[in-house]
Parts: C-alpha cells; structure tokens; sequence
C-alpha cells in the first residue's frame, strides 16, 4: 500500500472554484479510472495551499493507474485546460508514503 500526499498552490481567488472543480470533476474521473481518493484539505495558514492524499496499492498501479487517467480524452480535453490557468505547477509537492503498523489509515 502507498500514498500519494499532493500540496498545490492555487493562484489567489481562484480557491472555491477550484475546490468545486475537484468535488465535481477532477475528482470523479480520477475514482472511475480506479484511483482511491482518501482525503482532501484547504490549508487552515494559507488561503491558496490545496492538499489531498489518494491511496494505491503499489507504485506501479500507482503509475498505471495515473497514467490511464492522465491520458485520457476527458483529462486532456476537458479537465487539463480548466486547471492550467488555476495551479502553480511549479510549486507542485508530491510526497509518497508507506503506512506504519499502528497508522488507522492502511
């Protein structure tokens, strides 16, 4: 089991839409294409830090998984324009983690 914990800057005022473009876009397609999404956060300092952890069950389904996703027409036609304009992609921080024995979460 690993997860993938993302912390994106999202371009100040743009918060809310992106948090609803999450809830009814980005967030469906990546769980129908099998991606386990765990959890998601604003940050309570910082009105533009977005945060959220998806779960895979190992590092290649993690990169197989991801890259169905991220090739497909809907991600790149639909989704893909609609955030370009709205994430510092630059700023974007991915951290992977494994779960210790007493974690709730595994």
């Amino acid at each position: 089991m690993i997860f993938e914990l993302r912390e994106y800057d999202i371009i100040p005022g743009l918060m809310p839409e992106w948090v609803r473009l999450m809830q009814e876009q980005i967030l469906p397609l990546q769980i129908k294409h099998g991606i386990t999404f765990i959890a998601s956060f604003v940050s309570a300092d910082n009105p533009n830090k977005y945060i959220w952890i998806r779960r895979f069950n190992s590092k290649n389904n993690r990169e197989q998984l991801c890259n169905e996703m991220y090739e497909s027409i809907e991600w790149k036609e639909t989704i893909k324009p609609k955030i370009d304009n709205m994430l510092n992609y630059e700023t974007i921080k991915v951290t992977l983690l494994h779960p210790t024995d007493s974690s709730p979460i595994r």
